[in-house]
This record gives C-alpha cells, sequence and structure tokens, in this order.
C-alpha cells in the first residue's frame, strides 16, 4: 500500500489593488498608505470569515490559498463588498482591487514560492 498523499485542489485567489503607484502621487505617501492598511485589513478579515489561508502578501496585493473553488469565490465577493463599501464611507480614500482566482492539484506537504520581482510567475514546488 502506497503510502504517497494524493494531490487535493486547492484554489489560489490573487488580489491587487489598482493603480498603487498612481495613488501615492495622487495622495501622497500617507494617504496611500492608509489606502493599503485599509485594503489588508478588508482582505484579511473576509480571509479568515471564508477559511482561507494567506500565502504571501505582496505590497498591494495577496496570494491566498482556498480547500474549494466556492470558498475563494465568496472570499471574493466579499472582498468586493468590502471594497464597495469603503468607496461610500470614505470617497476621497477610493481604491480599486482586480482579483483573480487558479485552482491547483498540490500535494500537501507542498510549498509556495513567489518571486517579487515578477509577481505574475507564481511556482509550486514540493518538499519530501
Amino acid at each position: 500500500m502506497s503510502t504517497a498523499q494524493q494531490p487535493s485542489v486547492t484554489t489560489f485567489l490573487f488580489t491587487d489593488v489598482v493603480g498603487s503607484t498612481q495613488l501615492t502621487d495622487l495622495l501622497g505617501d500617507e494617504g496611500a498608505q492608509d489606502i493599503m492598511r485599509a485594503h489588508n485589513a478588508l482582505v484579511r478579515a473576509e480571509v479568515a470569515r471564508h477559511g482561507g489561508s494567506e500565502v504571501k502578501a505582496m505590497g498591494d496585493g495577496f496570494m491566498i490559498a482556498f480547500r474549494s473553488v466556492s470558498s475563494a469565490l465568496a472570499c471574493a465577493t466579499g472582498i468586493q463588498r468590502a471594497v464597495e463599501q469603503h468607496n461610500e464611507e470614505q470617497p476621497a480614500r477610493e481604491f480599486t482591487v482586480r482579483m483573480g482566482r487558479n485552482p491547483k492539484n498540490v500535494k500537501q506537504n507542498t510549498r509556495f514560492l513567489v518571486l517579487p520581482s515578477e509577481r505574475q510567475n507564481y511556482k509550486l514546488t514540493s518538499h519530501n
């Protein structure tokens, strides 16, 4: 009998604050940091609410893992609603979040590596 672990589907959700560099030009360092703190807090709250795991924070975005596609989509919807509420309550600190998901077959002991200089290139490596 083999003791090798079977792969399971993990859905990754990626977030990115649209135009984060321009926000600094528009609002200054402190204003842009206020927006990033708001973004980080609302994303982390939704991730916790939907049972996700923060894999990596990348300055103006996150890589988050979920055990199901439906949990990832529910989290993305929650993030959208939270951003809309934030923007209604603080129109001077309005921002937009872009999101994408990617389901992958991974083994339980998989490690996630993200190259900071190439945010679009996410690599999965398995360590035994």
